[in-house]
């Protein structure tokens, strides 16, 4: 069907200079760039060459079908005017046109400049994945050089960074951060910029860090004003609660605006002393106010108020002078920080261009610098630049396309900010956002100013599903909630025809679940297996044209999820269990079964030392070693590696044993005379594996994945040695950063499951975006040392001089922008994976108690005054947002039953919500019972072989390993049940273990020195992570003053050597745990671990001490249950310290008194 485009379509396809389309989903982008560019060469009054046209887009599969629409587009221009010398020479040059990725362009033009770039003109090209090895090998040559001249100032920069014990985690964060640079366009200015901030200069208000903290404290101020209004309003209304809350409520709202007046002061100290003198205390405790919606609002709104405070004082943690004095004192190994990187980046090219093999990064900062160094007839040779997905450049690729349009001039740019969703590449929406806010509409723009051309309409999406994403993202996408806010530039225009249905094209299923996170996924899955053949035999549901349906079938329904790679997999399980058939393709390559057995044997041919993965290959199909047959390797040779039990079995009669050891002998000699790829395609043959692998569950994907291994192998062995140890590494390397396994298309009728990711550009007639109750990963926030591109970076890291755990300002300050960044990109990818959906939308979410997770959220949104994006950094799932969002629908009355107050906010838009318990399979038909005669010779056989017994029978209740608290404990454990209740009849609050977990922490971790001020050292370890706020709260400070007041503590404040969880392997005989045992076992031991709580020396002996948390009047009850864990401890110490042990007791802090044991 011929395109027609729309005004606002027309207007894209042939306004000139400086223009940027903003393209919502389904809007028809790709059409209008095709149509601009045979525009653009069949102009009569000015056409442009095809030729001096760069069209650039980010996939080469992209560019191929780019190029194959506008060739198809040309044909018919052509055929249509046959006689156009015009068209044919534009058909021609056609064929050089540069349609392709930025990567591709690059790399061109550093080939036709190679000179200027001084580069070989026939290098080679790698995905950076093979390099790895050479990167490792450059580095460990620079941090070779530092640690010979053992330069403090290197140790110190080890410290910093959280290395100080293995400097492969020094290793791993320079190759990150080196990498993280690759997107820049000036990496070396970037490392230079990184001592920005440490310096002998001082904090000031010129810091980067500096405004970021004041603007974060306004903005908690203000927050907490918004939510003191919103929980006042519900506690007039509610007499009782008022009464008991509005005191609390009012002296918050002082100290929420003197925090705000600190901030509005822009001096840092005065915020410090406000967020110091902040003290939310407990909010009283009034009987009759669990059912009060009013109180509940208020308790939520103070839960916040706390963490909160938290965040601020983390942020606000010193004044300006210390600040200004740690900054400082870290200014020596952030500079040596920067050094080193400048360092490796230069080696490392060096070493590339050694091996004349690039990566895409290196051309394409070849490229920039051939246009930065007076390239003007480069930059002048192309009339027009067009990019296709915008929103995912980086801020190298920016500036590329920046200067090869003549700073803008020529550039034509499509993308939608709100599918930006490839930050982990280093893809920087900003970049589309500020050529969109400084462009002026079309219809108001003058000649020379840049424009913008809105492309609202979308022709992909029921007009239903439409109403229901642009309700949802009015309301969760706003200035609140990051840079891009949902507004009539942004929302969906609904244009596509569909047939009318009764029921809402949109359903949100909330699933109560009981158990754990896999179980509770394939629950989900089940109800999905569920809801997709409900859908299949339900009729005519799907659209077939404008005004027909037609059934659904399998291939219709797609499955998305967030994190797809561990989840996929359970996901297409279960629906093949209930009768659904299903495909998918995740990331993980080597934790594929297949490869990592595979893998195994690789290492095994290279290092036969490697015990678990000879274990694993002698136990897999490839040699079909039994459980009994390992054993028994390793009964006939108890000492050495498993290899060399194998070896001894194969020399004495293990005709098995024999056959492993020939075909290692052959394989290895192979491994030295064969390529690499050869090798592994060899291998593949001889063990029959790829057949074996074949022909299990899921053959197809394994038999794909094995083959995909070959090819991997090809790609290590062009450019690096080829060696099987380092290629084994490499492959279990790049499968932590996104190696793929091998997609299956099964080519029949069966439902797909992908990532969010691996959907974009496509589309379905019905979408499932399952697992929406998964949290999001914020790991990148919990780094040590954190940075990015405008903050610079900052460290969290153990002051070795004052035994203290440190923070920066600077990284309190990136860890804020990289959660917000991160929640950002999470609601864009929400945007991605709902704008996928033609005629169907399913959103399933699983919770342990639904009922409650909608009722906290409830109480959430009420206590931000019904705004959901008030809520949106606090919640951390995409369920939470959608219930947050669907609380303020009108069809989320279910939602709302616990009368909070919310107002929900009219719209045409409808939606489907259940919250729902999965239903219980009926049990199967019983099958009839049928006899068979017994065979008495068998009979006779099996009872003589079942009534063998075992000599070592008497040893299988005691485990070769194990606890000392387990097995002190065992013979007790039926005696006594002190009291314990289980979390789920504690009614949130902790259990007596967890109690006493805590206290144990809190022994293990107070400072002594500053026992008298216990509230103050609690705060500390809470504030360290050390213990939670449930465990801070729960611990009873009168049992421990009454410790630290105790003789036993002055003592062990008088000792020389203090040793609290000191951990310990011993070995005891096996009889002293099961006295009945006879003669035959005098020389059997286990092994036993422990911790000791506490332990400490005087002049006479040892004193091992024992905290005990157990509610008890009794203390001989505590003495008997614990006696003999107290001897085991005794006894390990006296060996390790070669010291008698003069006293061992427990410390009962229930009793508050010590124990002796004897």
């Amino acid at each position: 069907m011929a395109f027609k485009p729309t005004n606002e379509q027309q207007s894209a396809i042939d306004t000139k200079g400086n223009v940027l389309v903003s393209a919502a989903a389904g809007s028809g982008k790709t059409a209008v760039l095709v149509e601009r560019v045979i525009n653009r060469i069949i102009d009569k009054a000015s056409p442009v060459s095809a030729d001096r046209l760069l069209i650039v887009t980010f996939t080469n599969a992209a560019a191929a079908e780019m190029r194959t629409r506008i060739e198809k587009r040309l044909d018919g221009e052509c055929r249509k005017n046959p006689d156009d010398i015009g068209l044919l020479k534009q058909k021609r040059l056609l064929g050089s046109a540069k349609i392709c990725t930025i990567d591709s362009f690059c790399i061109d033009l550093v080939r036709e400049n190679f000179e200027k770039a001084g580069v070989s003109p026939d290098f080679k090209m790698s995905d950076g994945y093979s390099l790895r090895p050479i990167n490792e090998a450059v580095l460990s040559g620079i941090l070779k050089e530092y640690y010979e001249k053992s330069d403090p100032v290197f140790f110190k920069l080890l410290d910093t960074v959280g290395a100080e014990y293995d400097d492969g985690d020094f290793s791993d964060f320079i190759l990150e951060i080196y990498e993280y640079s690759r997107q820049l366009p000036y990496p070396k200015k970037w490392f230079e910029e990184l001592k920005d901030g440490y310096s002998a200069d001082g904090f000031t208000k010129q810091s980067k860090w500096y405004a970021p903290a004041l603007k974060r404290a306004a903005d908690i101020a203000d927050g907490w004003t918004k939510a003191i209004a919103s929980a006042s309003d519900m506690l007039f209304a509610d007499e009782k609660a008022y009464a008991a809350y509005s005191e609390s409520f009012r002296l918050a709202a002082d100290c929420a605006e003197r925090l705000r007046l600190a901030a509005d002061t822009g001096d840092w100290d005065a915020v410090f002393k406000a967020a110091r003198e902040i003290c939310f205390g407990n909010l009283p405790r009034v009987n009759g106010l669990s059912g009060s919606p009013a109180a509940k609002t208020a308790k939520t709104a103070w839960k916040y108020f706390s963490k909160d405070r938290e965040t601020l004082l983390k942020i606000f943690y010193a004044d300006s002078k210390e600040i200004s004095e740690q900054l400082s004192e870290l200014g020596g190994p952030v500079g040596l920080l920067s050094d080193i990187l400048a360092e490796f980046d230069e080696r490392l090219f060096a070493e590339y261009s050694k091996r004349n093999t690039f990566t895409f990064h290196n051309t394409e900062h070849l490229a920039l610098k051939l246009l930065t160094d007076g390239a003007d007839e480069l930059i002048s040779y192309y009339d027009e630049v067009m990019v296709d997905e915008y929103q995912d450049t980086n801020d190298l690729q920016d500036t590329l396309f920046y200067i090869l349009s003549d700073k803008g001039k020529k550039l034509f740019a499509v993308g939608d900010v709100k599918q930006s969703i490839y930050g982990f590449r280093g893809a920087n929406p900003e970049n589309f956002l500020r050529k969109k806010n400084s462009a002026v509409s079309v219809l108001t723009a003058g000649g020379n100013d840049p424009k913008k051309i809105i492309l609202g309409a979308n022709f992909r999406c029921k007009p239903e599903v439409c109403d229901f994403i642009n309700f949802f993202f009015f309301n969760m996408m706003t200035e609140k909630t990051g840079s891009i806010i949902y507004n009539d530039e942004e929302k969906l225009i609904p244009a596509a025809v569909y047939p009318k249905t009764d029921t809402p094209p949109v359903r949100f299923d909330i699933l109560s679940i009981k158990g754990t996170a896999e179980e509770r996924l394939a629950a989900e899955a089940a109800h999905i297996a569920e809801f997709i053949k409900e859908t299949v035999n339900s009729g005519e549901c799907i659209k077939a044209d404008d005004n027909t349906l037609r059934a659904a079938r399998y291939s219709d329904f797609t499955i998305l999820l967030r994190n797809a790679k561990n989840k996929a997999p359970v996901i297409a399980k279960e629906l093949r269990k209930n009768g659904v058939p299903a495909e998918y393709s995740v990331e993980g390559y080597a934790e594929a079964k297949e490869i990592a057995v595979f893998l195994s044997l690789l290492k095994v041919i290279d290092n036969p030392d490697s015990d678990i993965e000879l274990l694993t290959v002698l136990m897999s199909p490839i040699f079909g070693f039994t459980a009994d047959e390992t054993a028994r390797l390793r009964i006939g040779k108890r000492s050495g590696s498993l290899y060399s039990a194998l070896v001894f079995a194969s020399e004495n009669g293990s005709q098995k044993a024999a056959k492993v050891m020939s075909a290692l002998e052959k394989y290895r000699l192979s491994a030295v005379t064969c390529p690499l790829a050869k090798f592994v395609s060899d291998l593949l043959a001889k063990t029959d594996y790829l057949n074996i692998a074949s022909a299990g569950e899921d053959g197809l994907r394994r038999r794909n994945n094995l083959l995909l291994l070959i090819s991997y192998a090809e790609q290590y062995d062009a450019d690096n040695s080829g060696s099987i140890g380092g290629f084994v590494k490499y492959i279990l390397k790049q499968s932590q950063h996104g190696m793929r396994s091998a997609a299956v298309t099964l080519g029949t009728d069966s439902v797909k499951i992908m990532s969010i990711h691996a959907s974009k550009g496509l589309q379905f007639p019905v979408c499932i975006i399952a697992d929406t109750a998964a949290l999001f990963n914020d790991a990148d926030a919990r780094s040590k040392a954190i940075y990015n591109s405008e903050l610079g970076i900052g460290f969290s890291y153990y002051d070795e001089t004052e035994k203290v755990k440190k923070t920066t300002v600077g990284r309190e300050i990136i860890v804020s922008d990289i959660r917000r960044r991160s929640a950002e990109e999470e609601l864009r990818l929400l945007y991605v994976a709902m704008t996928r959906t033609q005629d169907k939308l399913l959103f399933t979410a699983s919770f342990n108690d639904a009922e409650k997770t909608v009722t906290e959220t409830a109480y959430e949104l009420s206590a931000a005054s019904g705004a959901a994006d008030e809520v949106f950094l606090r919640q951390r799932s995409y369920a939470k947002w959608l219930i947050s969002a669907l609380l303020l629908h009108p069809d989320g009355s279910v939602l709302r039953a616990d009368n909070n107050g919310i107002i929900p906010i009219p719209t045409d838009s409808r939606i489907e919500i259940n919250i729902t318990e999965p239903k219980e399979k009926d049990g199967e038909a019983e099958t009839p019972e049928t006899r068979f005669s017994p065979d008495e010779r068998l009979v006779a056989e099996l009872k003589k072989r079942i009534s063998y017994e075992y000599p070592y029978a008497p040893l299988f209740g005691i485990e070769s390993k194990s606890s000392v608290s387990a097995l002190a404990n065992k013979a007790e454990s039926d005696k006594f049940a002190f009291s314990a209740k289980p979390s789920f009849m504690c009614g949130g609050g902790i259990t007596a273990t967890e109690r006493g977990t805590a206290m144990h922490k809190i022994m293990e971790f107070i400072n002594f020195d500053n026992a008298d001020n216990i509230e103050e050292e609690i705060e500390r370890l809470y504030e360290w992570q050390y213990i939670t706020e449930r465990e801070a709260n729960a611990v009873s400070r009168e049992k421990l003053g009454d410790f630290f007041s105790s003789e036993i503590f002055s003592r062990i404040k008088r000792s020389p050597n203090v040793q609290r969880e000191m951990r310990f392997l011993t070995e005891l005989p096996a009889k002293r745990i099961d006295p009945s045992l006879d003669s035959r076992f005098d020389n059997e031991t286990v092994i036993v671990q422990g911790a000791v709580d506490l332990l400490f020396e005087e002049e006479d002996g040892i004193v091992v001490l024992d905290f005990k948390t157990d509610r008890t009047d009794a203390p001989e009850q505590l003495r008997e249950a614990y006696g003999e864990q107290l001897s085991i401890y005794a006894a390990a110490c006296q060996k390790i310290f070669e010291k008698k042990v003069k006293q061992k007791a427990i410390y009962s802090f229930s009793l508050s008194a010590l124990i002796d044991i004897k």
